[in-house]
């Protein structure tokens, strides 16, 4: 017989419900490497939410060919939900980021819209929409 040792260098990644986050309301207990994504299907602006350290990174997945709306005051109404804005500065996110993934059918037709009432955010009244990232990535093929 013979015994062999699996070490495994890659992060582990864990799935929970955002509710979980949204119930404590406070950003700098959002534990590292956790996969949140919503267990109710009407949650709105993200579908899902990982913390990397020091950056934190919002993803809107299955997005139609009709595009999106980006809307400062939906991304600042999250991270007040999230306890995000309430961070004193030390603790801060360096980093935010919003990425959309586009399905690769879509992408070269995909639109991302400013929602004219609520973009670009004001940089003082939105300070975490107005440093937010926005990236629209092409995602994979359907599964």
């Amino acid at each position: 017989t013979h015994t062999h040792t699996h070490t495994h260098t890659h992060t582990h990644t864990h799935t929970q419900d955002i509710g979980d986050l949204l119930a404590h309301g406070d950003g700098k207990h959002i534990p590292d490497n956790v996969y949140f994504t919503p267990e109710r299907t009407d949650f709105p602006t993200v579908d899902a939410v990982l913390r990397r350290g020091k950056s934190l990174l919002l993803f809107q997945l299955n997005v139609s060919s009709r595009g999106k709306m980006l809307s400062a005051s939906a991304l600042t109404d999250l991270y007040e939900r999230l306890g995000v804005s309430r961070l004193k500065r030390k603790e801060r996110y360096t980093s935010l980021q919003l990425f959309f993934v586009v399905p690769p059918d879509v992408h070269d037709s995909f639109k991302l819209r400013a929602d004219s009432s609520s973009w670009p955010p004001n940089g003082e009244q939105q300070p975490d929409a107005a440093r937010t990232c926005v990236y629209v990535l092409k995602g994979g093929g359907a599964s």
